[in-house]
């Protein structure tokens, strides 16, 4: 709906296959704008990751102290250096939130020593658009991604120094997100709340987010013993077993016949 609304999606939906991170962005962010910020943004954002020690503290003391609809949030928003997803401002903060689902950025740099002024690397842009806003006292850029796409770009940047100084660039993976989310506890929350964490997780879930979490706890409970299981071959009605186990001498002229 959000998405649409911001004309992302046009009226008869013909672009929707070219449109999916902004479907995918609206969805989420726009559902997650209706509860209290300790609810559902709180959890998410919990997830972002910073490589500096004290910028994922100062990170998780924000998140700590915002509750409630004590924030802006703003789709989209139009800039000379770009249009980033998402733009927060909590109290003397501003984050900003590229969100990407299955294309990756829309620019790079051909020269990897390429100073961060000149870069064309879309967060480096996005960084500096950030820093364009004077009197905030702290900026963060979040990458928001699936997993293997975070990876491969907290890697990169790790060896390129592109990022605005004054900006703090942080790494959310998609999976984390839904993960966060489905440990959201709303017994007691009154049940809208209930209702939208829920069709959040089962969108996420169903767009392939959802992590190996193991085998089947039941499969702790199951006998191990040293008996061969017993195959079938679907031409005959001759049967195997595995592992081999010795046989007689008088049963070996079966199994050569067999085999």
């Amino acid at each position: 709906m959000i998405a649409e609304i911001f004309g992302k999606i046009s009226r008869t939906g013909s672009n929707l296959s070219d449109r999916l991170e902004d479907k995918l962005t609206g969805d989420v962010f726009g559902s997650l704008r209706y509860l209290p910020f300790e609810i559902g943004l709180k959890k998410l954002l919990s997830g972002v990751h910073f490589e500096a020690i004290s910028a994922q503290a100062e990170w998780n003391h924000l998140l700590d102290r915002t509750s409630g609809y004590s924030y802006e949030m703003e789709f989209w928003p139009k800039h000379e250096l770009g249009e980033i997803d998402l733009r927060f401002t909590l109290e003397d903060s501003l984050i900003g939130i590229e969100v990407k689902y299955f294309s990756g950025l829309s620019s790079e740099d051909e020269d990897p020593y390429i100073s961060t002024e000149a870069s064309k690397n879309q967060l480096s842009r996005y960084s500096r658009m950030l820093s364009t806003f004077a009197g905030i006292e702290h900026k963060y850029l979040v990458f928001l991604a699936p997993q293997s796409m975070v990876t491969l770009v907290r890697t990169d940047l790790s060896h390129r120094s592109i990022i605005a100084k004054d900006v703090c660039i942080g790494f959310l993976a998609w999976e984390e997100v839904l993960e966060r989310l489905l440990q959201v506890h709303v017994e007691d929350a009154p049940l809208y709340q209930t209702l939208i964490l829920q069709d959040i997780q089962a969108l996420l879930n169903r767009k392939g987010f959802a992590r190996f979490s193991g085998f089947d706890k039941g499969l702790a409970k199951l006998d191990v013993t040293k008996e061969a299981y017993k195959y079938r071959t679907p031409v005959n009605v001759q049967s195997i077993c595995w592992p081999t186990v010795a046989i007689s001498e008088e049963d070996s002229y079966v199994y050569k016949q067999w085999s």
